[in-house]
């Protein structure tokens, strides 16, 4: 719930005793135990309908569960390759490279013909 150490209540204390005085303080200690108390049946009450209300969930799903979790299996996926979006179609029709030429290839293609 409220994690409260033995130096926060000190600290608390010190403010309450600073800032209400002497006179009132017991009173609110009082009431403060008060608060406490409520607070702590109604968390317990509340947990309890929660177990009431998911009791049958949470044995069902236990039992359903494997003994022995399966290993991991890496889906081999290539992520470096890229998948464009544009179809071969339209590259072949628009001039699109879709090969990477080396120099002596690409001066191979570009060299002008003889005309015979």
């Amino acid at each position: 719930m409220i994690d409260l150490g033995i130096s926060k209540m000190a600290l608390i204390g010190a403010v309450a005793l600073i800032v209400i005085g002497p006179e009132k303080l017991p009173k609110v200690e009082t009431a403060a135990r008060d608060v406490e108390q409520s607070i702590q049946t109604t968390t317990t009450d509340f947990e309890q309908q929660w177990s009431d209300a998911t009791g049958d969930n949470q044995s069902a799903l236990t039992q359903d569960l494997p003994a022995v979790m399966p290993a991991y299996k890496h889906p081999g996926k290539k992520w470096r390759v890229k998948q464009g979006a544009v179809p071969g179609w339209y590259k072949a029709r628009a001039g699109v490279r879709t090969k990477a030429l080396s120099g002596a290839a690409r001066v191979a293609r570009y060299r002008p013909q003889k005309l015979s």
